[in-house]
């Protein structure tokens, strides 16, 4: 799966639509920064909801690069003979989030 590449952050102020804009900073300085996503606001005023979508998008790619190291990890766990039976029910919700977020679900 290919995204882009780069730290994402919220813009501090809000633009024309009402809502905060998601961005990349590219890796390369050369390059300007990459709109993600505009988020909408709800009425004609950024509200506390808004930002916090516009949060929860941002910090997608750090998400999903721990949602997959927990999953390895639970993975090596549940191969040992004395695993807590609650890593085997846990690890197909996580195996599903990981697989929508990659478009595979």
């Amino acid at each position: 799966m290919s995204y882009t590449k780069g730290e994402w952050k919220v813009s501090d102020y809000p633009e024309p639509h009402g809502g905060p804009q998601v961005y990349a900073d590219p890796e390369d300085p050369e390059l300007s920064e990459i709109t993600i996503a505009d988020v909408w606001a709800v009425g004609e005023a950024m509200d506390e909801e808004t930002l916090a979508n516009a949060r929860l998008i941002a910090a997608a790619p750090i998400l999903l690069a721990a949602c997959k190291s927990v999953a390895f990890h639970m993975q090596v766990m549940m191969g040992l003979a004395n695993s807590p039976p609650l890593l085997k029910e846990l690890f197909p919700v996580l195996a599903d989030a990981i697989a929508q977020a990659e478009g595979q679900n």
